[in-house]
């Protein structure tokens, strides 16, 4: 027999009815047996009242704040939705069944709308309207409890964390746990908590990353070479992680020099301008690269930029009173009030960017010239690079010869915790080195293209231009211009022209397409085009 008073069955339940049990645990380590005692005390108590429980719905380990997740409550709900022959409900509290501020309200109303009876077994709810406002302070005084414990954990964490830097949970990439022992507990037992330390086997491949994408690598490239993550999503979390840099975060709480930084400052800076900049950069493509810009039957959807506001051009069909429509381009900001940009008439325009890629762009002789000073642009930036190799050797070199002094003094006198930190900087910066040095030294394949290469590429270019469909057109300048800034005023159109420098052997016709790892070059061509006013309106004949 239970050691206390259970609630006797409502008048619905009488001797005989069958019914259904729904038991829950939050898979606490005190609630080991909670599942197997709630089981034993709704027998005994259905056998003292001759019920009888045809089935139990056991969710174990199941947080009660939510429904989510607890697949035996759905299968409750689902055969009591299609006519189970039983007459209720039983379980051993509201609590067991949720702790939720709306959804035990919304589920048992569900049970009792279909014509079964809900009962607690340790909750006094009198019968009637008036036990429909007990249960509602039920409810809340469950969730309170759940938002007090929620509030007392935060409280003991955060005490953990500042008083000895131990975190629960696991620890980012190139971090591991490293156990504390703060005393022992009440019964006796050993108080231990971890705090999170670089992890000298997976640190370097965080270092590694991170230097990659101040270069500019992509994300699947970062993951191919680290594998410390599966998913490309997760690279994004850790570039902004102050831990790396050796600052831990724990919700209002930042502890500075918390842990040795497995980045340089530096270095984690660049990433973040960096990532700045891919935002900034995705932000633009999401818009500029929509699948109904790429369909449109506008040539230049996708590449106009205004040049007052810098807001996406579109397409833009319009009509007045009846007549044939108009084709132009618009900035969308004009629409919000944030532009004053006037339309810019479609044929016009896109001709004259066709007659600017064909004439100028693709000229063989003009791309030859590009060439040549991207090459000497290229030259100068490499000699850049070779300096910084060499400064970055020479430091290598002094790095290494720190590093056999140390540990010949660390081989006669055996140990010294300040020599042993020593040594763990410079392998740290030894590792750094040599990352940065091989990331120098990868080779950058640069395409020279000539004459009769171009030639050929902007003759197959013009034909496209020429008798290619549409989609083909829209792509062959998706592959030649980066992007086109332009504004109309006065029915003057303005603009600059942003496009790639051939660096591709044909017969490719994109020549924004590259190597892997080859610089890509950028040059610009303004444009300045006047038009005059089409069709005039007719006029209002006056009225008699």
């Amino acid at each position: 027999m239970t050691p206390f008073k259970l609630n006797p069955p409502p008048l619905e339940l009488m001797p005989g009815s069958t019914i259904l049990a729904y038991l829950r645990d939050s898979g606490h380590e005190t609630q080991e047996l909670s599942i197997a005692q709630q089981q034993r005390a709704l027998e005994e108590w259905a056998n003292l009242h001759s019920l009888v429980i045809t089935r139990f719905f056991v969710d174990e380990a199941r947080r009660g704040s939510s429904v989510a997740g607890r697949e035996q409550l759905q299968q409750l709900m689902f055969a009591l939705r299609h006519g189970a022959p039983e007459k209720g409900v039983v379980v051993w509290s509201y609590s067991r069944f949720s702790r939720g501020l709306d959804e035990p309200t919304l589920y048992r109303s569900e049970i009792r709308t279909l014509g079964y009876t809900f009962h607690s077994l340790t909750d006094d709810v009198p019968d009637g309207p008036i036990g429909r406002i007990v249960e509602a302070v039920i409810d809340y005084k469950n969730y309170q409890y759940l938002v007090d414990l929620s509030i007392d954990i935060q409280r003991g964490q955060r005490d953990l964390v500042m008083t000895h830097g131990c975190i629960p949970g696991t620890p980012p990439r190139g971090f591991k746990r490293v156990a504390v022992t703060l005393g022992k507990r009440r019964d006796g037992t050993p108080h231990i908590a971890h705090r999170w330390s670089p992890d000298p086997d997976t640190a370097p491949l965080v270092l590694k990353a991170f230097q990659m994408r101040a270069e500019g690598a992509t994300l699947s490239t970062i993951r191919a070479e680290t594998r410390l993550y599966s998913s490309i999503n997760s690279f994004v979390t850790m570039w902004s992680n102050k831990l790396y840099i050796g600052i831990m975060e724990f919700g209002d709480l930042v502890i500075d020099n918390y842990c040795q930084p497995v980045v340089p400052l530096d270095l984690w800076q660049l990433v973040q301008d960096k990532q700045q900049t891919f935002k900034t950069h995705s932000h633009m493509t999401s818009e500029l690269d929509h699948p109904r810009r790429v369909a449109s039957r506008y040539l230049l959807s996708g590449l106009l930029r205004c040049t007052q506001c810098d807001g996406v051009v579109n397409g833009n069909t319009s009509t007045f009173r009846g007549q044939r429509a108009t084709d132009t381009y618009q900035c969308a900001n004009v629409r919000k009030h944030a532009c004053s940009s006037r339309r810019i008439p479609k044929q016009l325009l896109e001709e004259t960017i066709i007659k600017s890629v064909k004439d100028y762009i693709l000229d063989p002789d003009v791309a030859l010239e590009r060439q040549k000073l991207d090459m000497e642009n290229y030259q100068g930036k490499q000699a850049e690079t070779d300096k910084q190799r060499v400064l970055l050797r020479k430091r290598l070199v002094k790095c290494r010869r720190a590093l056999n002094n140390i540990s010949s003094v660390l081989k006669e006198r055996k140990h010294s915790p300040t020599l042993l930190a020593q040594l763990d900087e410079l392998e740290s910066e030894q590792t750094s080195l040599l990352s940065q040095i091989a990331q120098l030294e990868r080779p950058a394949p640069v395409v020279n293209l000539d004459r009769s290469a171009l030639a050929r590429r902007a003759e197959a270019i013009i034909n496209l231009f020429d008798s290619g469909s549409l989609e083909e057109q829209h792509a062959v300048l998706h592959g030649i211009i980066q992007r086109i800034k332009v504004e109309n005023k006065d029915k003057r159109i303005r603009g600059v022209v942003y496009y790639y420098s051939p660096s591709h052997d044909p017969p490719a016709v994109s020549i924004a397409l590259t190597p892997p790892g080859a610089p890509r070059f950028i040059h610009s061509i303004t444009f300045d085009v006047w038009y005059k006013t089409g069709t005039p309106r007719k006029k209002k004949k006056d009225q008699p």
